[in-house]
């Protein structure tokens, strides 16, 4: 029986061990529930249409069908659903081209299922952090149509967040090291610092050193060993995919500096 103000979610996918770990994760969540586990896009799309559920969490290889037409067909049904689906996608699929289709306004989260710590609880546990913020769509019931609310700077410091995540996710750095969160914290910093000079060790570092009651050295070292993490994990063509600025020859990946400031640069590229 589902629980007043839950969030339903839906789970589309074929692999056993995953649907089982989903369920048994699911039990410790109050707030969640699993509605429904589907491994055919066509069966998902149905099921979509009459239970409107708020999450979608989609493989993109399904049984038959598959994830990326199930994304693609359920953002044609906006229009008619009280409701925008959350999406994250679970996928092994590295492919940087459709990675990032499915970062254009597709899917709003995704998990590469080579992560270390991929699995239900990870999931889960984004989810709890983003669900006040999730963009449902409230429609008059007489002009049927969208009504706009201004976005708080909350909110759009939680969907910052989340697409830096999705950046890192592509490099697949675990969540475990904490050089991790202190690159994801360092990238909102340069992303609000705006068109000024980027200096991370003289500007960010300090901010995250004093929010962390950790050393600028620790941070930077810290740092350092996730995008170590990334390049000794990542395969090479996906880095040099996701990957496009400068790296010393000699030590083969880039610098703390040349890390934050590709990726700052490509936030403030895309709107951020």
């Amino acid at each position: 029986m589902q629980k007043m103000n839950q969030i339903k979610i839906l789970l589309v996918e074929d692999d056993e061990n995953v649907q089982e770990d989903f369920r048994k994760e699911i039990e410790h969540h109050d707030d969640f529930q699993l509605v429904n586990v589907l491994n055919r896009e066509k069966e998902a799309l149905a099921f979509i249409k009459m239970a409107i559920p708020h999450v979608i969490v989609t493989e993109l290889s399904l049984q038959q069908g598959d994830g990326i037409d199930l994304i693609l067909e359920t953002r044609k049904l906006e229009s008619s659903l009280p409701l925008r689906p959350y999406i994250i996608v679970i996928t092994s699929n590295t492919s940087l081209a459709i990675l990032n289709m499915l970062n254009d306004n597709l899917a709003d989260f995704i998990y590469a299922k080579k992560m270390d710590d991929f699995g239900a609880a990870l999931v889960l546990r984004h989810l709890s952090e983003v669900k006040n913020y999730f963009d449902c769509k409230k429609t008059s019931p007489r002009k049927n149509r969208e009504i706009l609310h201004p976005v708080s700077e909350a909110e759009h410091k939680t969907k910052l967040k989340i697409r830096i995540e999705t950046l890192i996710n592509q490099l697949c750095i675990s969540p475990n090291l904490i050089g991790r969160l202190y690159l994801v914290e360092a990238l909102m910093l340069a992303v609000e610092h705006g068109e000024k000079p980027f200096h991370h060790t003289k500007v960010i570092y300090p901010v995250i050193s004093k929010q962390y009651r950790n050393s600028v050295q620790n941070i930077d070292r810290a740092i350092n060993i996730a995008i170590e993490n990334a390049w000794n994990k990542t395969d090479y063509d996906t880095l040099k995919k996701c990957y496009g600025g400068y790296i010393d020859p000699e030590r083969s990946r880039p610098t703390c500096g040349e890390f934050l400031k590709y990726y700052a640069n490509l936030l403030k590229m895309e709107g951020w």
